[in-house]
């Protein structure tokens, strides 16, 4: 699998803290009431949350312009133990994180994370005028285009070597159960 962008890698971890924040808010309101259902998918996000962690960590010591990763989710998980760290500021030979590929579980939760992102952001935009628009908003769904894009690339290999792969129309919410992989 291809590795994705720091910026695809970004926009995916802060669409599936999103999705973690507003199920938090649904499962919170519920109660012991709460959806099974609901709680099987936050399992899923916070899951891939996991594996999107441990992809962007290793790339934050390789480029020194990304943001901490604490500072991109507003929803704080168990706090991993980073590498030790020697007085020069570098981490020992064989200490450092190593990027690595995203599973397909995590990115088939991304993949659908950040379309929830887009589709808000979408109607976001159509439903204000230009005037009132945030100035934001247009950029901030042009990343998530991108993003996504990235995902897609990533994902449609993934489609041809393993049978059980949601066709990706359906993952944002495009296509029947009919659809080929594509």
């Amino acid at each position: 699998m291809s590795q994705l962008s720091p910026r695809a890698l970004t926009m995916a971890i802060r669409a599936v803290d999103a999705e973690l924040c507003r199920l938090d808010a649904e499962l919170d309101s519920a109660g012991d009431d709460a959806d099974p259902d609901t709680q099987e998918i936050h399992l899923c996000y916070d899951l891939a949350a996991s594996d999107l962690e441990d992809a962007y960590r290793p790339l934050c010591e390789r480029f020194s312009n990304l943001v901490p990763y604490e500072q991109l989710v507003t929803r704080i998980r168990w706090v991993k133990q980073p590498p030790p760290i020697r007085e020069d500021g570098r981490v020992p030979e064989g200490e450092e994180e190593v990027p690595r590929p995203l599973s397909p579980r995590a990115l088939t939760m991304a993949i659908q994370a950040v379309a929830v992102e887009m589709r808000l952001l979408r109607d976001t935009i159509a439903s204000t005028g230009e005037d009132t628009r945030r100035a934001e908003d247009l950029p901030l769904y042009e990343d998530y285009a991108r993003a996504a894009e990235e995902l897609k690339e990533a994902y449609l290999p993934l489609c041809e070597r393993y049978i059980n792969m949601v066709p990706y129309e359906r993952l944002v919410g495009g296509g029947s159960s009919d659809d080929e992989h594509s």
